[in-house]
């Protein structure tokens, strides 16, 4: 009987911890970026996470021939998922360097080489342009240090295949 009991309490404790693995993570929202077309690459080049529950995304578009950079777009989202702002500069390269829910910072630069402009841009999407043409300014140092989550959730980049749309989602923990 000892065991026939044991037995039953190892399958529920077996089944509930593979049920709360089930529904560890759940979407929050979901936003559609950008969809490839011919001779036009689309990729998510970064997600900074602000700490708050909302990200600052950037998506790089390159022609598929030459890759040459055709615009950066760069957009910040809120907690529930509400676009903020966001701004398309043509011809441009950039990264984010720094993210919160008051400000997102970019370098933003034409080529590998030319001075760069640091810009920083408000919760309405006002920007301050930092710029100096006698100096090499690199926004972009911290560039690669931006998290992809905070402590209640994280974010995701879905590209469906059959399509070539490029969404960014948002998970919660729970």
């Amino acid at each position: 009987m000892k065991s026939l009991v044991l037995i039953f309490v190892l399958i529920a404790l077996v089944s509930s911890t593979f049920c709360n693995l089930a529904t560890a993570a759940t979407e929050q929202w979901r936003h559609e970026l950008a969809t490839d077309v011919t001779n036009i690459d689309f990729y998510v080049d970064q997600i900074v996470a602000d700490g708050k529950g909302g990200c600052a995304v950037s998506v790089q578009a390159q022609t598929t021939d030459t890759w040459n950079d055709v615009s950066y777009y760069v957009a910040y989202y809120d907690k529930k998922g509400t676009k903020v702002w966001e701004k398309t500069y043509d011809r441009k390269n950039g990264e984010i360097s720094y993210s919160n829910k008051k400000v997102t910072v970019i370098g933003l630069a034409e080529a590998e080489l030319e001075n760069q402009k640091v810009i920083v841009i408000d919760k309405k999407g006002g920007e301050t342009v930092v710029e100096k043409p006698t100096a090499h300014i690199d926004g972009d140092v911290n560039s690669d240090i931006g998290p992809l989550g905070d402590k209640k959730g994280f974010f995701v980049v879905e590209e469906d295949i059959a399509s070539g749309k490029i969404s960014i989602v948002r998970y919660s923990y729970k």
